[in-house]
């Protein structure tokens, strides 16, 4: 788990559960409000899918009849829940890399090949927590 935090904002990321984000929490009236609940392990499976934030990505959503279609290809894509249809894309069902790092920001890639995915693509998911307290931010 990485935390990351600045004036008005704290940040937990889990690299390990798709770079998915576990805790966001917000300071308020003098006390520090939850925005986001953690994630655990639970009835709806990995902790990224019961994460207030996950990567979802190549798509989000449920593919429709499993496919994602390109100008020039069709890819079949593996249910990778219970449900008959592939939900969410890939990345969250990956370790993400640590890139970069620092006490308010983080910087995740992945690199997902051909060997565990129908087509092989690489993403960056950043998190900063600005020093202002205006907010964060993901890219």
């Amino acid at each position: 788990m990485i935390d990351l935090a600045c004036e008005r904002m704290k940040i937990s990321v889990s690299p390990k559960d798709g770079g998915c984000i576990t805790a966001l929490h917000c300071a308020a009236r003098g006390t520090w409000q939850p925005i986001l609940l953690g994630a655990e392990e639970s009835d709806v499976g990995p902790a990224a899918l019961a994460s207030g934030l996950l990567a979802m990505l190549p798509f989000a959503n449920r593919a429709s009849r499993n496919r994602l279609v390109s100008a020039d290809q069709t890819h079949l894509l593996p249910p990778n829940t219970p449900e008959p249809l592939a939900l969410h894309g890939t990345g969250w069902e990956h370790p993400w890399q640590v890139l970069d790092r620092s006490a308010q920001a983080l910087r995740l890639g992945l690199k997902v090949g051909r060997a565990s995915y129908p087509f092989a693509f690489s993403a960056v998911l950043t998190f900063a927590c600005r020093a202002t307290g205006s907010g964060w931010g993901a890219a």
